[in-house]
């Protein structure tokens, strides 16, 4: 059984209900105590917003889960929603590892906890790392940090401390530890 064989040929097709660029994941943010925009701009800086993107690590869906990612908190990388979830939670934790650092949590995500902390957590050696060993002299981590702020707005950026990020939430969640919007609310927004 091959590592994408967990999720059925229906379930491994992205979300025909949810246009990723069109959803709304303000009650993930709110319930994982993530700054207002944040997830929708790091689905952006993943794979901009495509539902069928894979990457040549073998990271699918909009967030660019790696299976093992997902398997981790029973979440379908090509759904939208429950990729957001997960990595909202994983987010969440990189935040409380680096003590808020948005950059760090960043980096953190997009280029591998493991990886990040064998360059001590220090973003310009990380970057420096990775342009001289690529191919082509760029950093993987810099560009991604550019994506992601060319769509997340400053003036919606909140504070983010380690006093402030609530405990991570299990997986599967608990329905009634994140106030949902009823699926046809999200539907009925999304034709709007």
């Amino acid at each position: 059984m091959g590592m994408f064989d967990q999720w059925s040929q229906k379930e491994a097709t992205p979300s025909t209900t949810v246009d990723p660029k069109q959803a709304d994941f303000t009650y993930i943010e709110e319930g994982l105590g993530l700054p207002e925009g944040v997830l929708y701009s790091l689905m952006m800086a993943e794979s901009d917003g495509n539902p069928y993107a894979v990457s040549p690590m073998g990271a699918l869906g909009p967030f660019q889960l790696l299976p093992s990612t997902a398997a981790k908190h029973g979440a379908n990388p090509y759904d939208a929603h429950q990729a957001a979830l997960a990595a909202g939670s994983e987010l969440q934790w990189q935040l409380g590892e680096h003590e808020g650092d948005l950059d760090k949590a960043l980096a953190s995500y997009n280029y591998g906890h493991g990886n990040f902390e064998r360059r001590g957590f220090d973003l310009q050696k990380t970057e420096d790392f990775q342009k001289k060993h690529s191919r082509d002299g760029r950093s993987e981590t810099t560009e991604h940090r550019n994506r992601f702020y060319k769509t997340y707005i400053p003036s919606r950026q909140q504070a983010v401390k380690p006093d402030n990020i609530p405990p991570a939430f299990n997986f599967p969640p608990d329905p009634k530890q994140i106030a949902h919007k009823p699926e046809r609310a999200f539907r009925s927004s999304l034709l709007k």
